[in-house]
């Protein structure tokens, strides 16, 4: 026998779960390839021992091509990626911190600040405004609009040192380089630091 075949590997991964993960992605990106979407990742951890029960990263590609796609040897789990809107209850609960509520009044009108050279103009992702809307809304909708206006109560200095002090480490970069569209989610962070 080789040494391979006496090495044991304790691990937490549950291999059934791991599996059904992965099937549940590789099917999830066909459905997708329309609208090139190739790559997706998955971390489950046990909410009562902290262990790792699954950690997959796909590409819709890489079987086919022996993992020679664009995109296959990378671990999108540790890849660093803009979190979109998964930061802004961080925001929220930095605001009600500082002395906001759940009823606080924050508007949701069109709303465009300077970026470099030009001027742009923000929207919500369904391209509604909603006008004056609660904190609770705000967060419950995921409006952009509110959440920018949060973000210069809070500073982007201060929203900044709370992601990091959560363990967000791939955020390295001083608060004026990410400004207000750190509360839209343009700091790249990874699928593990969210999921710890």
């Amino acid at each position: 026998q080789s040494a391979w075949n006496q090495t044991k590997i304790v691990t937490t991964l549950d291999s059934n779960l791991q599996q059904f993960i992965n099937d549940l992605l590789e099917n999830r990106l066909k459905s997708l390839s329309s609208k090139n979407i190739n790559n997706a990742a998955a971390i489950v951890i046990d909410s009562k021992t902290n262990e790792i029960i699954a950690w997959v990263s796909v590409g819709s590609k890489c079987k086919e091509t022996m993992n020679k796609a664009s995109g296959c040897l990378i671990d999108m789990v540790t890849a660093p990626r803009q979190p979109g809107s998964s930061l802004k209850p961080f925001l929220y609960g930095a605001a009600l911190e500082k002395d906001w509520t759940a009823v606080t009044i924050i508007e949701d009108l069109p709303y465009s600040n300077r970026i470099g050279q030009g001027i742009h103009h923000f929207h919500n992702y369904s391209n509604s405004y909603y006008g004056k809307v609660t904190l609770r809304t705000a967060l419950g909708n995921s409006l952009n609009i509110p959440a920018l206006h949060t973000i210069n109560y809070v500073t982007p200095e201060k929203y900044l040192f709370i992601l990091q002090n959560l363990g967000f480490k791939s955020l390295t970069q001083a608060a004026d380089y990410y400004d207000e569209g750190l509360a839209l989610g343009n700091g790249e962070v990874t699928l593990f630091e969210l999921a710890q």
